[in-house]
């Protein structure tokens, strides 16, 4: 899991993550954010980078 941080503030405002490793190929993504945060677009931000994260530590691996 990972902390999501509201960039201006520095608080964590929530975590995101992946439930387990790729089953054919897909992953499945597992995320929560404060009430006060919601519905403001965070689940969109932080979905490419938990996917980057994924294909860049994927290669590095036999």
């Amino acid at each position: 899991m990972f902390a999501v941080v509201d960039a201006a503030s520095g608080q964590i405002i929530g975590m995101a993550g992946f439930v387990g490793p790729p089953i054919d190929n897909e992953l499945e993504v597992v995320g929560s954010v404060v009430p006060q945060r919601q519905n403001q677009g965070y689940a969109g931000e932080v979905l490419p980078y938990l996917v980057n994260w994924r294909s860049r530590t994927q290669r590095s691996r036999p």
